[in-house]
């Protein structure tokens, strides 16, 4: 064997792997010629002291592939068309990514171009006030562990097959009942279609209702995720000014008299806080029907409202009549349960039914059944709203603490809206100081906090650098110490 294979048992890459990568480099590159006969896997095997498994391994992914051809009692061999045909690039033994040549910005599509930068996770510090994390502590894991090991045993050979890409039915027959006793919202389970998350529910309706150039409207300040979802479809985005009762309903004829969609956070506006008013919510409803234009209502932590019942989502005040329904509704499991559990869902107004699950299924054909059974015998059972109800008084009380702690210690310098509604999981701070919002969060990582920008919501920063505290995942203590080290870390 005239050339080498070096293998690294050290390397997280299998060495199985490495042996393929190896021959398929030497056949690439013309050390292996056409028609050469590679070592038997007993002899391989012995040279690079590996199992003669490993070898044989390698050899069955090299002979699927096509480099190889084996012939029935004389051995394995490079096959012809692929001999000498060496390769610019190609994967070291070391890594599963190489290092690649950058593709022309060119060739991607509008779509792609549109997408913006990959968010990575953030870092890991040792007092995280992330604004949409709940406390998992809290979570009734025994009680999920048990229905989650119940409902693996009764799914039936059937239901492990691709599923109905409106979702699992005991999980939309338990959300519509849900829904109306909750949150007004009079709908029957077939408007109800799971989706993986929030964020697919928005892109699925982006993609069945906007068209290049179509108009969205959106809250300015907004979730920046959405905007950059109207971004890849190619729509004209105009941003309508919220105040400290949501979304500025007036305004819209003068920023977005077309729009075809109008995005709105009404119960926790994102990421001021803001609840938008009844009479607002029924204002908005009025333009929208007469222009027919869709109002998408994302109503990602309505259940945390402390102090008072929530006001009736738009959705059941969407009383259409004859007409067709204007609203549509945006629920996720994320920040209610825990944020991996990827479990969101849409109510569409029956005349989109079709449509929707056309869309649904040509995207993302069906959300994972065990999950979705699960979280069916969760609400069923009662065991949902009794988790809201111990936690919604826990992050009431834990927000209450935190503003007493923004007070006594960050009190010179801290700046919130106190005429905002007590609602959601985070409180969005300004601060008076000289710096910028990345100079004060590297400070703050520089003592193991962690602090949520909100510098990515607006078009124009705003007057102070602010952020979204959260407080729902962190006891008094831990609040304390964070806003402590962050007050001296300013200070210094």
């Amino acid at each position: 064997m005239d050339f080498l294979i070096h293998l690294n048992s050290k390397s997280s890459r299998p060495l199985r792997d490495q042996i393929y990568d190896g021959l398929r480099h030497a056949i690439l590159d013309g050390e292996l010629a056409t028609g050469a006969r590679l070592p038997s896997s007993r002899v391989l095997a012995t040279n690079l002291g590996v199992s003669r498994f490993t070898v044989t391994d390698a050899y069955n992914r090299l002979l699927s592939e096509g480099y190889v051809a084996g012939r029935h009692g004389s051995g394995t061999f490079v096959a012809p068309s692929l001999a000498a045909a060496p390769i610019d690039q190609h994967p070291p033994i070391e890594t599963y990514l190489p290092p690649a040549p950058t593709r022309a910005w060119s060739t991607w599509s509008d779509r792609a171009q549109a997408v913006g930068e990959l968010s990575g996770p953030a870092p890991q510090q040792e007092i995280d006030f992330r604004h949409a994390l709940p406390d998992l502590s809290h979570f009734p894991h025994a009680v999920w562990r048990r229905l989650l090991v119940r409902e693996s045993k009764q799914v039936d050979l059937a239901s492990r097959y691709y599923g109905h890409p409106a979702g699992w039915k005991e999980l939309r027959v338990a959300l519509a009942g849900y829904l109306n006793r909750s949150r007004s919202i009079p709908c029957s389970p077939e408007q109800i279609i799971i989706t993986s998350g929030c964020q697919e529910a928005v892109d699925l309706m982006t993609r069945i209702w906007l068209d290049r150039g179509d108009i969205a409207a959106v809250e300015e300040p907004g979730y920046p995720r959405s905007r950059r979802t109207f971004a890849t479809a190619a729509a004209e985005i105009k941003r309508v000014p919220v105040d400290h009762d949501g979304l500025r309903v007036d305004l819209l004829n003068e920023r977005a008299a077309n729009a075809k969609l109008i995005y709105v956070t009404p119960s926790h506006h994102y990421p001021t806080g803001a609840v938008l008013p009844l009479n607002r919510r029924l204002a908005l409803l009025e333009w929208a029907r007469e222009r027919g234009a869709l109002i998408m209502e994302d109503d990602y932590n309505s259940e945390f409202r402390y102090g008072s019942r929530p006001i009736p989502a738009m959705a059941g005040l969407d009383a259409s009549g004859s007409e067709p329904g204007s609203v549509v509704y945006i629920g996720t499991m994320s920040k209610v349960l825990y944020p991996s559990l990827r479990l969101g869902y849409l109510v569409v107004p029956p005349d989109m039914i079709d449509r929707v699950l056309m869309g649904k299924e040509v995207s993302n054909r069906n959300a994972p059944h065990l999950e979705q059974a699960t979280l069916a015998a969760f609400i069923a059972e009662g065991h949902f709203e009794r988790h809201l109800n111990r936690v919604r008084k826990l992050y009431a009380e834990r927000r209450r603490q935190l503003i007493t702690a923004l007070d006594e210690d960050l009190g010179s310098i801290a700046q919130f809206d106190r005429s905002i509604s007590a609602a959601g999981l985070h409180l969005l701070v300004g601060f008076d100081l000289p710096l910028s919002a990345d100079e004060i969060e590297a400070k703050a990582a520089s003592v193991g906090v962690h602090l949520d920008s909100a510098h990515g919501c607006y078009e124009q920063p705003p007057e102070l650098p602010s952020f979204m505290i959260g407080y729902a995942s962190l006891d008094e203590a831990a609040m304390r110490d964070g806003l402590q080290r962050v007050r001296r870390v300013l200070a210094a």
